[in-house]
């Protein structure tokens, strides 16, 4: 239901079964997929899942911003930014909310995760996650 052209995805998925591959895109790489917004118009329209509007506009809002950050600099003052967050926040409850009505182990999976905002600049610390990211590699090369 992601896809763009239905046809071309089926068409990739039955070449991965015969050729035994992992994923369509070793078969067709040029696959597509739809926007965000067709992507919950489909999820409503053709999987018949009603998105709720506020649940809908912060996304789309979120999408918003996303874009303009990926395209090019996105410049906000406090007020803006502060709505962004506010946005995320809102989304992210409702993201769990609405999802576990499909999917009853959403909120064990998303367990560990958390959802942190900071309006502080904060330097990495480039030298420990470097170690850490050694040390999880270590440990993942031992088991």
């Amino acid at each position: 239901m992601i896809f763009s052209d239905i046809h071309k995805y089926m068409s990739a998925k039955e070449k991965m079964i015969e050729k035994q591959k992992k994923n369509v895109f070793e078969v067709n790489p040029n696959l597509s997929t739809v926007g965000f917004y067709e992507a919950i118009r489909r999820l409503e329209l053709l999987c018949e899942k009603k998105v709720p509007d506020n649940f809908k506009s912060a996304l789309l809002y979120i999408n918003k911003n996303r874009n303009e950050i990926t395209h090019y600099e996105i410049d906000m003052d406090k007020d803006e930014f502060k709505l962004f967050i506010e946005n995320l926040e809102a989304a992210y409850e409702m993201t769990i909310s609405f999802f576990s009505e499909y999917e009853k182990e959403i909120i064990l999976m998303l367990s560990e995760a958390r959802f942190e905002v900071s309006l502080e600049i904060i330097d990495p610390d480039v030298e420990a996650m470097t170690h850490d990211s050694y040390m999880d590699y270590m440990e993942e090369m031992m088991s």
